[in-house]
């Protein structure tokens, strides 16, 4: 009898994607939570070091199990995540490029000198802060937006209206 039991949720976990995408993504995440507890663990356990497992280690893995039940249970989610993520990520670039060419808003500190660049820093309040938030997110866009352009390129007749709207010819005018 328990032998039938585990035949059918053998089977029910080969026929069902969902189950399997997130035993593979346990697999993963069990390897990145080893990997976490073994750079803690070497060279003695210190307070700096615990604050870096739960900020670089932890809250991910928290985080990444939250979207996959919001995903899950609302498919629409992932798609108004997806533009509120291409939102944030505008809004910073927009920030960053006028910091970094107008020092507007720009903290002294990351103003460059002889010694020092000058660095932008978005939202943040550090250089370092608006790289590692934003190289995910981009990182986690470029499949999409590159979806995106494919199928801009397959549908010519979109790319003549869009060249055409922004002011450029299809085909040169005669003199008059």
């Amino acid at each position: 009898m328990p032998v039938t039991y585990c035949i059918k949720a053998e089977q029910w976990i080969l026929s069902n994607p969902a189950v399997l995408l997130l035993i593979k993504s346990c697999t993963f995440i069990s390897l990145f939570l080893l990997a976490g507890l073994v750079s803690f663990v070497i060279q003695g356990i210190d307070r700096e070091k615990l604050g870096q497992l739960i900020v670089l280690f932890i809250q991910p893995i928290g985080t990444f199990f939250i979207a996959y039940y919001i995903n899950k249970k609302y498919p629409k989610a992932q798609v108004i995540f997806l533009y509120a993520v291409y939102i944030f990520v505008a809004v910073c670039g927009v920030v960053a490029i006028t910091q970094y060419f107008s020092l507007f808003t720009l903290p002294q500190a990351y103003w460059g000198n002889s010694e020092e660049p000058k660095r932008a820093v978005g939202l943040f309040t550090h250089p370092d802060m608006f790289g590692l938030f934003l190289a995910p997110l981009l990182a986690w866009l470029i499949p999409n937006a590159l979806g995106r352009l494919e199928n801009i390129r397959n549908n010519r007749n979109l790319l003549v209206i869009i060249t055409f709207l922004l002011g450029g010819k299809t085909r040169p005018s005669s003199p008059r």
